[in-house]
């Protein structure tokens, strides 16, 4: 962590302040750093304060008989800080020349790590013919013919060599070359870069050494494909991975006209994604090649600065392991246990402005791990690392992953500094108050919510509600930028959308043109030639063309020829409680057929769904489901869309399955009958097929 490794020279404070001297015996869990400053005045009476933004940091401290002035340069450098005297005492501020040094550092460790990557790509980058290609190919059969767990690393190293001989990765490689470290270390995180040999405003350009790369690529194309390689029986490795045929030579390269290299980084995960197309002078697509680099990929083992502590077991607050166990269960799907939350960790859940969450995790963790190693603590952490500490083992070497340990001390921070994760306690507190309240999980929470988080998945939301109702689904696969538009949509616009109409780019809030900007130019067009009106000669593209790319579409940027939409579409929705073996009854929720189908015939074929455990349909309820596809039109016939589906009930009383409609009742008994043919096969087999065993019929993949 970039906490735990920069070192400012202005971090020591002057000597001749007295009031720096004294020992103190502190300790706080997850607290802002204004907050925790203010405590810590009142035990030492030296008045400490911060500035933004490190005033809104996160912090947890525990320290044990230590001089205040070792206890401020910790606090300093977990929060990426400086202390500057005041007239009464000290505040901790991040001046620019910090945030400077920060950024120095976090590029020049890209620049080393692009490096170390780009150099195991190029190893054995000169010799290239067919009998190399096939030897590497048989080394790799022959070490997926040994199982022992030591042999792991040297399949996984032979077949990394193997695949990164490929045509492809070899072109990728090149590319990334003829770029450049420097220029590939400053792509802006989480965004969709273009590079291109005949770049429009909104693309970089590719230098001519891209030509000559596509060249070694068409004639390392002919060798790869004309170098003997025969599977094995069975074999899952071969050099049809690609959708190429057996007697394909590769494509005409000679008509290539334009290179476009889509590079998304991702540097908090260490990975840089790689989308190549190859185009003629129409703009149609000859050639793709994709790859991913991986920065972390080399394992440089321990830190030897680190100092080393004893792995030592520690015990939760009863509130801490209650939220341990229940996160488990809903990550692993286990069924939800017969014990109901208890009141004092709902209230906890239900509160996150009052109980921040990190006061749980990693807070506990941390603390009970420095008394169990007997360390000083002294950590700057941000949302991301409650998911972590509540996977990690209640351990002292777990706890303790990250960070620095030297001299007595432990010292962390985010994994950005510059860029901590903190999402809305308010917005938190108002979504998982509403989903328990009405025990659903509607659009208009969703997009509420969205307003706040970037995604829903991993957000405190979606761990929040999987604990607080474990039984009620919740989508989370809805592409979350388009439930945030629709949150932002005003009641006039949707009027608009619902006679039909669409709102030009002008037209829409600042905000609202910022999302649509998101969208499109996070992501290739998804539907060409499918626009309201017949596209003219002009207009038409293949979908195999760089139609779909839209700093292709949209060389300016958005314009006014961008527009947006939304239809929606009606029908009938099921709802239904669960009973229980206990006798337990679930709340009314929407479900599907298939789920009814199978809850009808759980006892029958008990044997065959083994720990599914059984559960009978108590009554439903008739609903409405909404779909609203939610469109984004750009020029050349081409949008970017998604569905947005939201389910309500409808007035009425519970009703016994005798009391659905006709057609809704014939449904269900006919996937009953669907599925009670298919579990009498999988009894009568014996379970044979399962696992590809005897009799599965299945083939094996090619």
């Amino acid at each position: 962590m970039f906490a735990s490794t920069l070192l400012f020279a202005s971090l020591m404070l002057r000597q001749g302040d007295a009031a720096l001297d004294q020992k103190v015996t502190f300790q706080c869990p997850a607290t802002v750093a204004s907050a925790a400053m203010a405590r810590l005045s009142q035990v030492t009476g030296t008045p400490l304060s911060a500035q933004l933004p490190t005033s809104g940091e996160m912090l947890v401290l525990r320290f044990k008989d230590v001089p205040l002035r070792v206890a401020m340069d910790k606090i300093a450098e977990a929060a990426h800080g400086r202390w500057t005297k005041t007239e009464t005492g000290y505040t901790l501020t991040r001046p620019g020349d910090v945030v400077r040094a920060i950024e120095h550092q976090q590029r020049t460790t890209r620049i080393d790590l692009l490096r170390k990557a780009l150099s195991r790509r190029m190893q054995n980058f000169d010799r290239y013919d067919s009998e190399t290609i096939s030897k590497l190919f048989d080394a790799l059969q022959a070490t997926r013919k040994k199982s022992e767990p030591e042999d792991r690393r040297a399949r996984l190293a032979t077949a990394a060599n193997f695949y990164a001989h490929k045509p492809g990765e070899r072109l990728v490689t090149r590319m990334l070359a003829s770029v450049g470290i420097d220029q590939l270390a400053d792509l802006p995180d989480g965004q969709r870069v273009v590079f291109s040999t005949r770049p429009t405003p909104m693309q970089h350009g590719l230098p001519s050494a891209a030509f000559d790369a596509i060249a070694a690529f068409g004639r390392e194309q002919a060798i790869w494909f004309s170098a003997p390689m025969e599977p094995a029986a069975g074999s899952h490795i071969d050099r049809y991975v690609d959708p190429e045929v057996q007697n394909y030579r590769g494509p005409d390269l000679t008509k290539t006209s334009n290179v476009l290299m889509v590079c998304t980084p991702d540097w908090a995960d260490g990975t840089l994604q790689i989308n190549l197309k190859i185009a003629d002078r129409t703009g149609a697509i000859i050639s793709t090649a994709r790859s991913g680099i991986f920065l972390n990929e080399a394992d440089e083992g321990p830190d030897p600065n680190r100092q080393k502590i004893a792995d030592k077991a520690f015990t939760l607050s009863p509130l801490a392991a209650e939220m341990k166990a229940r996160f488990a269960i809903d990550v692993d799907g286990t069924p939800t246990p017969k014990k109901p939350l208890s009141p004092a960790l709902k209230a906890l859940l239900l509160d996150p402005e009052h109980h921040d969450p990190l006061e749980l995790f990693p807070s506990e963790p941390l603390l009970a791990a420095g008394e169990a190693a007997n360390l000083n603590i002294a950590a700057c952490i941000d949302d991301s690392s409650f998911r972590v500490s509540l996977l990690s083992d209640a351990t002292t070497q777990q706890a303790l992953a990250d960070g620095t340990i030297k001299d007595g001390w432990y010292v962390a921070s985010p994994d950005n500094p510059l860029k901590p994760v903190h999402e809305s306690r308010a917005g938190l507190a108002s979504f998982v108050r509403a989903v328990t309240k009405e025990y659903a999980c509607t659009l208009d929470m969703r997009a509420a919510y969205a307003q706040h988080v970037d995604s829903f998945q991993d957000s405190f939301g979606q761990i929040m509600t999987g604990v607080l109702e474990p039984d009620l689904p919740i989508s989370g696969d809805e592409d979350w930028l388009f439930v945030r538009l629709y949150g932002m949509l005003s009641p006039t616009q949707r009027d608009i959308f619902a006679k039909g109409g669409h709102i030009a780019l002008n037209d829409l809030f600042s905000a609202q043109q910022s999302v649509v900007g998101q969208i499109v130019f996070s992501r290739e067009i998804e539907d060409i030639g499918e626009g309201d009106s017949k596209p003219s000669d002009s207009d038409e593209a293949p979908k195999t063309s760089l139609a779909n790319e839209p700093t292709e579409v949209l060389p300016n940027g958005l314009d006014n020829r961008v527009s947006v939409t939304m239809s929606t579409a009606q029908e009938s929705a099921l709802f239904a409680s669960f009973k229980s073996e206990e006798g337990e009854i679930s709340p009314m929720a929407v479900t599907d057929i298939m789920t009814v189908a199978l809850s009808m015939m759980m006892s029958e074929f008990s044997d065959v769904l083994p720990g599914m455990g059984m559960q009978t349909v108590d009554g439903f309820r008739l609903g409405q489901e909404e779909t609203h596809t939610l469109k984004i039109l750009v020029p050349r016939q081409g949008s970017d869309s998604e569905e947005l589906t939201d389910a309500h009930l409808l007035p009425g009383p519970v009703l016994g399955f005798d009391k659905l409609p006709a057609d809704l009742r014939q449904q269900i008994l006919s996937q009953v009958d669907t599925m009670r043919k298919a579990m009498k096969e999988v009894r009568e087999r014996g379970f044979q097929g399962r696992g590809g065993g005897q009799g599965s019929g299945v083939p094996p993949p090619r």
